[in-house]
């Protein structure tokens, strides 16, 4: 699991639509327990990736490699979802939850 989302965060990506399934499947974790599971992992793998370029500079700009102005734009957007999804997570029962979460992943895949 620690190669996949080193792999997908080598490649900009944190993983998560990778990890939510193999909780699911192999390790038989609750979508209740598969979701923050997973998302602790993408944040100390985004932590982990931003300790090793937060130095390193753009090869073709004066600036450094993460670029903060869309982070700006970005965050306030992923809170509302966030916020959403806990709300509506909590609400639902753990099938329904699976359900949206197979229609999420299947519509990334496409």
């Amino acid at each position: 699991m620690a190669v996949m989302v080193g792999a997908a965060n080598a490649g900009g990506i944190g993983g998560g639509a990778l990890l939510m399934p193999i909780l699911l499947i192999f390790l038989k974790a609750e979508v209740y327990d598969a979701a923050p599971l997973s998302n602790f992992c993408i944040l100390l793998s985004s932590l982990i990736r931003f300790y090793m370029t937060f130095n390193k500079q753009h090869p073709e700009r004066p600036k450094t490699l993460q670029d903060y102005e869309v982070a700006t734009v970005f965050m306030p957007l992923m809170m509302v979802g966030t916020s959403l999804g806990v709300i509506v997570n909590v609400m639902l029962p753990a099938a329904i939850a699976l359900f949206l979460l197979i229609i999420v992943v299947t519509f990334m895949v496409y």
